[in-house]
């Protein structure tokens, strides 16, 4: 598997919650043009964070808060994994799948907006309940699971700033 510079976009502040029902995390403001051509980490899901032994993915939406400028632009959200979540900015992520959440076409990046994913394996997942990877994640401390976006244009990069927002479960495995 290939490794990739990152950005690393994840809140500290992201509580859990002692009740079982869902609850919506937030990743920080991604910059796509500083993230052109890198892996911007929006989320992370080690052990130590999600004790519980299974996160399920309800729901996930990009919002495209101003429009990506420079070329022809292109953006994915895709699995990775970190070494530890320890891993930050300049560090590296293993590539797990590029577009794992969100495929090209999913988003309009000439469009500011909310985008929910419409193709690919997250969607076919959910559209399926089956509840199977990528719409569960196994949290670990070692290969952390993370999700990341991942802009790409033909052009240097002028303008553009998202945001991802997941409903989430834990689910007591343990």
């Amino acid at each position: 598997m290939s490794t990739h510079t990152i950005l690393d976009y994840r809140r500290t502040d992201l509580r859990s919650t002692v009740l079982t029902n869902p609850y919506w995390i937030t990743s920080n403001l991604v910059s796509v043009v500083d993230g052109d051509d890198l892996i911007c980490v929006v989320f992370s899901f080690s052990a130590a964070n999600y004790p519980s032994g299974l996160v399920l993915i309800h729901y996930m939406c990009v919002n495209l808060i101003v429009e990506m400028q420079g070329g022809t632009e292109l953006m994915t959200v895709g699995a990775y994994t970190l070494a530890t979540d320890a891993v930050t900015t300049a560090g590296v992520a293993t590539l797990v799948d590029v577009d794992e959440y969100y495929e090209d076409g999913d988003i309009d990046e000439t469009t500011a907006g909310f985008y929910w994913s419409s193709n690919g394996n997250y969607f076919d997942a959910m559209d399926a309940a089956t509840w199977a990877a990528p719409a569960a994640i196994t949290p670990a401390d070692t290969a952390v699971p993370c999700i990341a976006v991942v802009p790409t244009s033909n052009a240097p990069l002028t303008g553009g700033t998202c945001r991802v927002i997941c409903l989430i479960s834990e689910i007591p495995m343990t």
